[in-house]
Formats: C-alpha cells, structure tokens, sequence
C-alpha cells in the first residue's frame, strides 16, 4: 500500500512531517511526501526524503492540492490514497494519529469523512462547522479598485462545479463540517476521476484572485466534491 502526504506550507516549521511518514512506514506503508512551499525562498528547511517543489503564493491551500492533482497523474496511478494537508488544529491528537485516521478513512469510504461521527479522539477535536449559508465575500482586491461580490458555497458551487460535476450542491446540509488547515485523505480512484474541467476552473479562479475567500470556499468543499465525484462512479471508488 502506498500514501503519498501533499503538504501546502508558507513558512511553517515541518518538524513534525518525518514523524508522520515514519508512523505510516512503521505500519508496512510506503509514504512519499510531496511538500510545496510557497514562502520565501530559503525561508524554510528542506524535509528529508520529500520532494520539495516552489509555487506562488496565490490561491491558499486549494491552489497547491489543484496543482498536484493537475500535474501528478503518476502519482495518483501508483498510490492507494493521498492525504492533503496544511497545519491541522487536532487538540489532544497527535499528528501521526490524524493522518492515519484520514487514511484508515479513505481506504473504507473513498475519502475522509468529514462529519461528526462517534470517534471523539478524531470528530470534535478536528472538525469545526460552519453556517452552509454563510456569506463569502469574492472578487479582487488592491489599492485602486475593489469589486467584491457575495455569494454562499452553494451558489458558488453550482456557478462552478454543478456542471462538470453533473450536480448541484445538496440541500440538505444546513452546517458543512470539516477539518481546519484544509486536510483530508482521499482514494487515488477517485482523483483519477475527478473531471479536468473541474481542475482547470479552479486553478484559473484561484490563480488569479488575490480575495483568500475563494480558497475558504474550495477547503470548504472537497468534502463534497469527491463525494460527487463519487456518485459520477455509481457510488464505487475502487478501482474497476
């Protein structure tokens, strides 16, 4: 089995990656850590063993998880799950014991589950929930001009993804939940089924939008996305 950990980082110390990776081996799991940094250039320690690689500073999270996915298909061939993470809030958890969860996650449902469940070491330390009705404020912004739009992340979703997704955002949730720092965990099956389209759409938002929303918006979403993704597959996400 392999778990490859993406890892969005600014300038944040990464002493504790090497933990992780040698928790997951220790359990017979070939872990590979891809670490994309985003401060300023030798403003951060190199992680032995990962593949370091240097991207701008736009789009938060959502923008270096896209990349990823946009430009490591290889990856997604070779491994089982990757867990994509930034700098989780896990009180009373260790980091090591997150990421195997994520993983454990992954591998029974696709992808991590990002809902309470009966698992207080790993739901209310680790999640947080947000009003689905919540209003985000979108566009660009600078000293000589400010154009900002409001929007939820249903009405978000349904301008940008119900298409290539073949869905609309569900109705039902009236809280979305989801772990703070961006993270989560999800089957190779199901990225290599994650329509280009999909990716293309939010790079080019993200590239370009200097509004941190649109990547509040995207951390809020994956969640549902894959799950989406999921459904597109008939409700299956291993490998056919």
């Amino acid at each position: 089995m392999r778990v490859d950990i993406v890892v969005a980082r600014s300038d944040e110390p990464l002493g504790w990656l090497p933990f992780v990776a040698d928790g997951l081996r220790a359990q017979h799991v070939d872990a590979a850590v891809y670490v994309y940094d985003k401060g300023l250039p030798g403003s951060t320690k190199r992680v032995p063993g990962a593949v370091h690689a240097a991207l701008p500073n736009v789009g938060r999270e959502a923008h270096t998880y896209l990349h990823h996915m946009a430009t490591s298909a290889e990856c997604a061939r070779t491994s089982n799950v990757t867990v994509y993470k930034a700098q989780p809030h896990t009180p009373g958890v260790t980091r090591a014991q997150f990421v195997a969860a994520l993983v454990i996650q992954a591998m029974r449902h696709g992808l991590s589950t990002n809902v309470r469940n009966s698992d207080r070491r790993f739901g209310p330390t680790a999640l947080v929930q947000l009003d689905a009705h919540y209003n985000f404020k979108l566009g660009s912004r600078s000293h000589l001009v400010d154009r900002r739009v409001e929007t939820t992340l249903g009405a978000w979703w349904d301008t940008r993804l119900a298409g290539p997704l073949q869905q609309r955002f569900p109705p039902e949730p009236q809280h979305v939940s989801f772990y703070q720092g961006a993270c989560f965990a999800v089957h190779s099956s199901l990225t290599r089924s994650l329509p280009r389209a999909v990716i293309e759409q939010g790079l080019q938002e993200l590239r370009v939008s200097n509004a941190p929303e649109v990547g509040h918006l995207w951390e809020r979403a994956w969640f549902f996305l894959f799950w989406a993704v999921r459904q597109l597959r008939g409700g299956d996400f291993l490998p056919s």
